[in-house]
């Protein structure tokens, strides 16, 4: 902490920089004299002050980091664990859109994506209003699973983005506005303003449901959406070995501190082979430590040459009776 306090100091006057670490969130405190006036320039300086301090090492890698000021006759208060200041601000709707729902995991390739695809266009054949967001802003994969990845957007009258539109569901995500392969190398203050602008600058029209695909674990866009948006259920997917689950329940841990509890738990069984193995593991297991409403298990889709499984007529059951439990969800919210 001394070591950060003197980093900020040689840019800046500053009383004190204390430090929270309230599970994957790190909140840096500095305190500035009254005089002491801060502009975009070294706003931007000491956020990669900040940044670069905490990715020296791999123990903070999946943190999300809050820089909060105040000054000299302010109080610096405490943030409780069990209310983070987040909660206090006033969450906001999408002007059109009546539910957001997001799906989330503990960790990448245990098949977020392909449940967000088949989610949105389930909730369409029951008769919603339905667009996708793909909001894994470095792996974004929404665009090749619809087919999309070679679509040029365009732009209405009021330079808001027109969706991409296929089986009814409109469609955004950060590919289609970046070239084929590009890296994006962002930060977290770059990735949030990103995220804001793919939400609010999309003419998305009227939409019952909006899906949003988030990245892995809890990062800068999950904070972004539980911090600034009204978000009214959320889909928890992993596989059945424990450690996945175990991250999965981290990223539970998330949504809980914001108050969401509404949750359906999803289970990936590609990976346990046969059926009788399957239904064995369903019958041996126990899920208490993570909290759900509904459970589903998508099995082992045999014979698909595309991760749209729900267009198959052997397969569209499981996901729509996973879209009707969407339904459910927003339902209990406040």
């Amino acid at each position: 902490m001394n070591e950060l306090f003197e980093r900020i100091k040689k840019i800046l006057n500053i009383n004190k920089c204390e430090i929270q670490i309230n599970e994957k969130f790190i909140f840096v405190h500095i305190n500035l004299h009254i005089s002491i006036k801060i502009d975009d320039e070294i706003n931007r300086k000491i956020q990669n002050i900040v940044y670069n301090h905490f990715n020296e090492t791999s123990e903070y890698e999946d943190f999300s980091i809050k820089i909060i000021f105040s000054r000299s006759n302010e109080k610096i208060e405490k943030i409780e664990e069990s209310k983070p200041a987040q909660e206090s601000k006033k969450k906001k709707r999408i002007q059109g859109i009546k539910n957001i729902i997001l799906v989330a995991s503990g960790k990448g390739g245990v098949g977020k994506s392909t449940l967000s695809a088949n989610l949105a266009i389930s909730m369409q054949k029951i008769g919603w209003k339905v667009g996708l967001l793909d909001a894994d802003i470095y792996g974004a994969s929404i665009p090749t699973i619809f087919e999309v990845e070679n679509k040029e957007i365009e732009l209405n009258e009021e330079n808001s983005i027109i969706p991409i539109e296929k089986y009814s569901v409109k469609i955004n995500s950060i590919d289609f506005i970046t070239e084929n392969y590009e890296a994006l190398i962002w930060r977290g203050p770059m990735i949030s303003k990103a995220l804001h602008q793919l939400l609010n600058n999309t003419d998305w029209g009227e939409l019952d449901y909006l899906i949003i695909d988030t990245p892995p674990g809890t990062g800068d866009i999950h904070l972004t959406l539980l911090e600034n948006y009204r978000i009214d259920g959320y889909l928890l997917i992993s596989t059945p070995h424990i450690t996945s689950l175990q991250n999965a329940k981290k990223t539970q841990k998330m949504f809980e501190k914001f108050n969401i509890q509404n949750c359906d738990l999803i289970l990936n069984m590609n990976n346990v082979d046969g059926d009788e193995n399957e239904k064995l593991f369903q019958k041996n297991e126990n899920f208490d430590f993570i909290k759900y409403n509904e459970i589903f298990y998508l099995p082992f889709f045999r014979e698909n040459l595309t991760a749209l499984f729900c267009l198959n007529k052997k397969n569209e059951k499981i996901f729509l009776n996973i879209a009707r439990s969407v339904v459910k969800l927003s339902e209990y919210t406040e």
